[in-house]
């Protein structure tokens, strides 16, 4: 039962980041973003963000963080250009975009641990650290293209229908016998 409740909580934070991160964005597409000023072109994911300075052996991840960061600026476009005010309804849409932008955080955390690592020891002595570091923000990374590939595969509305489907032909279980 407590697994329930955490499992609940998780979804309800996955919905407030999403609706969080959703405000500026929005507000600044309903006043038309301009596509030559510097958020216009990071929106339309002509410009990422310049690479974390980090160890050599990350500079690959790092990369990645900046490509992923650019990724999430035009799913967050893309899902309310085609979502509009019924965006805050999507809760699949809503679950992806927070998705990434968790793992973009969590790989920033890690980049940024391991640079201090990196500078306070040296990296030699931090080779084990740093090839953590490679396989959780490739992992990471992974997760990140899988969601924003979903994003795009409008796999909600498929399910939104199954659901619907059921419940209209023999409902859903009341638990009574």
């Amino acid at each position: 039962r407590v697994n329930m409740i955490f499992e609940g909580t998780n979804e309800v934070l996955r919905l407030m980041i999403a609706r969080a991160g959703l405000r500026e964005p929005g507000r600044r597409l309903a006043e038309g973003i301009d596509s030559g000023s510097e958020y216009g072109r990071k929106a339309s994911g002509a410009e990422a963000p310049e690479p974390m300075q980090v160890p050599a052996p990350l500079q690959t991840d790092a990369l990645a963080l900046s490509m992923g960061i650019a990724d999430l600026a035009t799913d967050v476009v893309w899902a309310l250009n085609n979502h509009g005010r019924e965006l805050g309804e999507r809760q699949l849409v809503l679950s992806r975009l927070s998705e990434q932008a968790v793992g973009l955080y969590a790989r920033s955390a890690i980049l940024a641990r391991a640079r201090t690592r990196v500078e306070q020891h040296g990296e030699e002595a931090c080779a084990r650290e740093l090839l953590l570091a490679q396989g959780a923000c490739r992992r990471l990374a992974r997760r990140a293209r899988e969601r924003h590939t979903l994003l795009r595969a409008n796999e909600d509305a498929l399910i939104r229908h199954t659901a619907e489907a059921v419940n209209a032909s023999v409902g859903l279980p009341t638990g009574r016998a």
